[in-house]
Formats: structure tokens, sequence, C-alpha cells
């Protein structure tokens, strides 16, 4: 059998061969790995060294550190066309269908027969006179049909040859030249079917091995799902390739070394392993020395605690390779968007790359942004050009971002709002919210089913629980819909009014209604506005007479990763409120939290005496007191500006949104009876009214709601 090589043209360690050798049941791939084991003895100097590196390390596709010795490395174990070399050999049996039906495993002499680069493989598959051209052509075959294989079995993959998008083993998305995409998806797909059949083997085997296991982000889809969704999203023509490696990317967490079996995401496989590339990657090397042990029938080099303290080890390592490599990426990219930051040369905002802005906006949720960066965020945003990756860093350090920018990233997200489902599904993988959930209720109707989302989530930051609800015709935009909500409430923005009144906006200011006592207490309180809690808390003091409250910072931890503490004091006659915040990266942020809870405790004192007034604006829910007065609305007649009144009310209420539900009466004449809901503290309020459109409806229907409760409210 023909061995041949796949690599860079410019790598020297070469790790694993392929050959394919057709039979009468169907075919035998090949897979044979480099025996760096017999070079490098465990305990010794180059094994410790490999150990502790855990990985070649590599900048600029070139090896700058290899795991191992060069002359090991690049010489001696390396598969050089035409020497001879130890190898362990992974004989993979396939059907005519190209079902895995045998594996097997021996340690033995090979001879690489060619070497190849990546940009070969198309062009000794086209090439019928090519001492190869079979080999490759069945090779590819072969490839394509392990990855849909994977697919079936509900893996996270996908392969997108227009965009040349290929997923790796853990549903990493990778971008390759167009003369590679071949070559890439062939080694990926025998590499993927090699280590998972060694995984295997060592199960059933009962062996200690050391397992790549990869989980999920908490909120992640199956992984099928999250790869037709993907591709859905490709073919409607609505991604491009930046946005898809962001999005998928957002979905994985990283993968790991463990002694125990706890599956692999990606693959949807129970036994994962990596053994075929033992030059680079020293649990490769770890494997391979058992599997020779097994192989030869010798005692086993690991024990199972000894394999868990190396997957600990290796963890540690990676995690502080994956570190460095960002930083020395990043230097320059910071240092870029800082310049572009100075007073003089902010114009070149507009020039800086997505990763560039998004240091800039990094160093901004740590510090203050600068009004320029403000304004390209906000530029970006109305052109819909914003990276994905700079929008999750507005839900990582939403404290401290300012409102307009806040603002415009949900303006943003109304114009694509399947975008808000991925990002509340960010913030739950990252632990932003938790119990994260979406119910759905159909309503039928005359014209086709309506449905009706509910979204409920708890704030794990805040301590508040968010519930938005949202109705539409088809059961996917309900839900954005009410992502879209939830994500207003998690960013501290007011819910948008109903796009049907968008376009009527009241001429003239809602009329003034009538003084109440006590407010409906809401089933779901809005997230605190944070941002403008210090000026709040300065307009409270100056209308109460009250003095003007006092703020004391410390700061501690190093200049790259400070942290800021704030206590905000009053004293009012004999008695002083005082109120600290937690631990925050940016001052500013201390002090708004610091404010928030002093304002929680003045208009609790306010209430406690039995009047309280209130800042002009509405307080948030965090800092809102228990008798905190809600206006209720006045009798409306202009119907135009009824649905848009009711909704105000119920945002000064802390109320979810109103929900509308039709049923067509007659079609000729023309009649519709829109219900609409108002979730209160005490039960659901319900009115009911008949229109000759669905608007009228509508528009009657809120105008009877607001009636009835200004009616309930003079009682």
């Amino acid at each position: 059998m023909h061995l041949f090589t796949i690599d860079a043209e410019h790598s020297r360690d070469l790790d694993d061969a392929i050959g394919i050798a057709r039979n009468e049941s169907g075919w035998t791939v090949r897979v044979a790995i480099a025996n760096p084991s017999a070079h490098v003895a465990i305990g010794s100097t180059e094994d410790l060294e490999a150990r502790k590196q855990g990985a070649t390390i590599y900048r600029a596709r070139q090896a700058t550190r290899p795991m191992l010795p060069r002359a090991i490395s690049e010489d001696q174990a390396t598969l050089t066309a035409g020497v001879p070399r130890s190898a362990v050999v992974i004989d993979l049996d396939l059907d005519q269908a190209g079902q895995l039906s045998d594996t097997r495993l021996s340690l033995g002499d090979i001879t690489v027969a060619q070497r190849l680069s990546y940009q070969d493989v198309p062009a000794i598959a086209a090439d019928q006179g090519h001492p190869l051209h079979q080999s490759m052509v069945d090779a590819i075959a072969i490839a394509r049909g392990f990855l849909k294989q994977r697919r079936a079995r509900g893996a996270l993959a996908f392969l997108d040859q227009q965009q040349l998008l290929l997923t790796d083993e853990e549903g990493r998305v990778q971008h390759f030249a167009a003369g590679e995409m071949v070559g890439h998806l062939l080694v990926q797909e025998l590499m993927i079917a090699a280590n998972s059949a060694v995984a295997e083997f060592a199960a059933r085997s009962d062996v200690p091995f050391l397992y790549r296991c990869h989980e999920p982000r908490i909120s992640a889809p199956r992984g099928l799902a999250a790869a037709e969704s993907f591709e859905a999203w490709f073919a409607g023509g609505h991604a491009s390739t930046a946005a898809a490696i962001e999005r998928l990317n957002l979905i994985t967490q990283k993968a790991r070394y463990t002694s125990t079996l706890t599956g692999h995401y990606g693959l949807n496989v129970p036994a994962y392993a990596h053994i075929t590339s033992p030059l680079r990657r020293y649990a490769d090397l770890v494997d391979q020395r058992q599997l020779i042990a097994l192989i030869q029938g010798a005692a086993l080099p690991y024990s199972q605690d000894e394999l868990t303290a190396i997957g600990n080890e290796l963890f540690e390592v990676s995690e502080a390779i994956t570190a460095e490599a960002s930083d020395f990426y990043k230097a320059p990219v910071l240092a870029k968007a800082q310049a572009a930051l100075e007073p003089h040369a902010q114009h070149a905002l507009r020039a800086l790359a997505d990763n560039e802005v998004g240091q800039a906006v990094k160093a901004g949720l740590a510090g203050t942004f600068a009004p320029a960066l403000v304004d390209e965020l906000l530029r970006r945003m109305a052109a819909g050009t914003l990276a994905d990756k700079i929008s999750v860093r507005f839900i990582e350090g939403r404290a401290a971002l300012p409102p307009v920018v806040a603002e415009g990233f949900i303006s943003m997200i109304r114009a694509k709002p399947a975008a808000a489902v991925s990002f509340l599904h960010h913030a739950r993988a990252i632990n932003l919210v938790s119990d994260f959930e979406v119910q759905f209720e159909e309503f039928p109707s005359p014209t086709g089913p309506s449905f009706k989302a509910t979204s409920t989530m708890r704030d794990a930051e805040r301590g508040l629980t968010y519930r938005a609800v949202a109705t539409e015709g088809k059961k996917k935009a309900a839900e954005q819909a009410a992502a879209l909500l939830a994500l207003c409430d998690l960013m501290g923005v007011a819910r948008p009014a109903p796009s049907c009144v968008e376009d009527a906006a009241p001429s003239s200011p809602p009329p003034v209604a009538p003084t109440v006592t006590r407010a409906p207490q809401p089933e779901a309180l809005q997230p605190p506005q944070t941002a403008n809690s210090k000026g709040a808390l300065l307009e409270f003091c100056q209308k109460q007479k009250l003095g003007t409250p006092t703020f004391t910072s410390t700061g501690t931890g190093p200049s790259n990763a400070p942290a800021f503490a704030c206590t905000a004091e009053l004293t009012v006659g004999e008695e002083t409120f005082c109120a600290s915040s937690a631990s925050t990266p940016a001052k500013r942020q201390a002090e708004a939290l610091a404010a928030a809870a002093l304002l929680e405790q003045l208009i609790s004192r306010q209430a406690r005496g039995g009047q309280v007034e209130a800042p002009a604006r509405a307080p948030a829910a965090a800092e809102a007191g228990p008798n905190t007065v809600t206006p209720a609305p006045t009798a409306v007649s202009e119907r135009g500006r009824s649905i848009q009144l009711l909704q105000e009310y119920a945002q000064k209420a802390r109320l979810p949104h109103p929900v509308y539900e039709f049923v067509e009466i007659s079609k000729t004449p023309s009649s519709f009876e829109c219900l609409v809901r108002l979730d209160l503290a005490d039960g659901a309020f319900e009115a009911r009214a008949s229109g000759s459109s669905k608007q009228a409806s509508k528009g009657a229907a809120a105008t009877r709601a607001l009636d009835q409760l200004a009616a309930a409210v003079a009682a």
C-alpha cells in the first residue's frame, strides 16, 4: 500500500501518513503515526520538557517552539519520504457503504512513498495520469462520507465550499484558501476516524487512557441543530464568514484531557482521544505509549491517577499558551487602537479593524469611553457592520457601557432579531443569567395560528428575574421578539414600543395621570439603570434638599487589571446613610453601584415617613422603594395613541408588555376582535374591543384598557 503525507509545504514535523487500498469488501484506510516514544523515554529530560510545554507552539504558521527537540521531531521520528520509520499503524476496514467494519492496530516499520502539500490534493484528484490519482479520489470520497456520517450521528459539523468554511472536531469554524480546502477536509476526517477508533478500542479494552472530552456551553443546542441553523443562515444570505465564525464559536467550550469518559459534544461520540500527532502534542505521546504497551502485551506505563494528573497539567499549560498567544497578537492591536483614540488621530477610528475596535472597547469598559469611540460605535451599529465579538463585549461589560451605546446596540438588534437569541444564549453561557427558558402557546384563528412566546431568566449578577412576552404569527418570530425584550432588560434599555406604532409617535405629551398611593407590584423587575444612578441620586437629594452625597473610591490591583470599590455617604440631620459597591473593573461603575444602593435607602426612608417623592425620572427596579408611586393612565380617546400610552404605563409600572390577541369575526364586512392582556400583581387584566381591521381593534382594545384602569384608580 502506497503511503503519502499531506501537510503544509513548510512543515518538517510530519506525524501521519495515509494509504488507501480497495478490496472485495470495500476499502482499507491506513493511518501510520510517527513513533517518537522510541526516542523519548518516560522521565527523560526530553519527556519532562515536553510535558511542561504540552504542545508545539506556532507563530505565523511556523513552529517557533517545538515540543520535542528538532533532532527528534524534524529528523529521527518525522515521516520523511523514502526513509524507513517506526510507526503505529491503524487499519480501518470499510464496507462498500463506507461504514467502519473493523479496526486493526499494529507497530512496525513503514516507508512513505511521497510527500504532498494541501495544494497538491485537488491537482492529483483531477489528473487521471498521476500514480496516486485513484487513491486520492477514493480518499476524498471516503473523507466526505465520514463527514456525512458524523452529521447523521448529530455532530456539530458542516462544510461550505462556497465560503470555504469547515468545522473542526470541536465545532470551531475554520476558513481555508480555495486550493487547500479539500486537502484539509481529507486529513481532518481521516484523523478523526483514526482517533475515534483508537479511543473506542481503548474503552472496550478497559485500558486507562487520556481521552479528549468536549462539553457544550450550558445553553448550546444539539450539535446537528446548530450546524443546520448556520447552514440555513448562509443559504439565506444573512452571514459573513467572520460573523459565522464568531457566532458558532460562542456555543462551544474549550475541550480538555481527562482519564474518564464524559463524551465529546462537537463529534457527538462517547469516546475520543488524540493519537495522530505525537510529535506536536504531549497527550498524543502519552496515549501512544499506552497503545504500544497494549499492542505488545506489556505493562502499561501510566495508571488512571497518573493520567488524571497529566490531563490537569495539560489544561493549565494550554490556558497559559492561549493567554500568551493572545497577548502576543493583541499587543500591537491594542497599541493601534489606543493611538487612534488620541485627540489628533481620532479620524483613524473608522479605519480600525474589528479586533482593533474590540480592544478599544475593552479599554473603554475598564476606564472611560472617548467620545470619538462612542461615535464610531454608533456609526457601525447604524450601518449594521459592528462585529458580533464586539457586541459580546457590550453584554459582558454592560454595567460600564454608556447608555447611548447600549441603546444603539438594541436598535441594531431590532434590525436582525435572530441575533437576540444568540446573545441571550451567550449571556447564559458566561453565567450572566440563569434559569433561562422560553415557553410557547399556540392560539388558533381563522387567518392561521398565532404563537405566544414567554421568556424568563434570572439576572445572576443583579438578583432580578426578567419576563418577556411576545405574540407573532410564527413561532420563531415570537421567540425572537421575546428575546429582544429580554435583551433590553438585561442591558438596562427601555423596551421598544410595538412595531405597529413606530411611525405613530404622539404629537403631544401623554396626559398627566392621577396620583395613586401604591403601584401594582410587577411580576418581573426591570434591571437597574446603574449608568444613570449617580445623576439620579444627586437630583433626588437636590429636590429633597438633603445636601450633597460624598463618594470615596479606592483602587487595588495591577494597572492592567484594576479593581475599584466606592462608598457613597449622606448625612441627613443626625442620621447618616452609607452604601458601598462591590469590586468592579471601572471606577465609574463602582460609583454608579454605590449611588444606586444609597438611592434605594433614601427612597425607603421617605416611604417609611409616609411621603415618597422620587427623582424626576422613574427609578430603576433596584433603586425603587416598596411604596414607589406609579402613575395610572387617564382616559384616552385617541386610538392612534392608545397602544403607545398603554405600553408606557406598563413600562412605568414595571410590568410585562401588554399582549394582544386577534380573532377575525367576519370577512365581509371586515371585522376583528382584539383581546389585550396585562399581567398585574394581583392577576391578569383583560380588555376586549372590535374594529374593522386588526389595527383598529387593537387601538380600541388599548383605549378600553386605559379607560378601565383609570376608572379603577379613580374609584
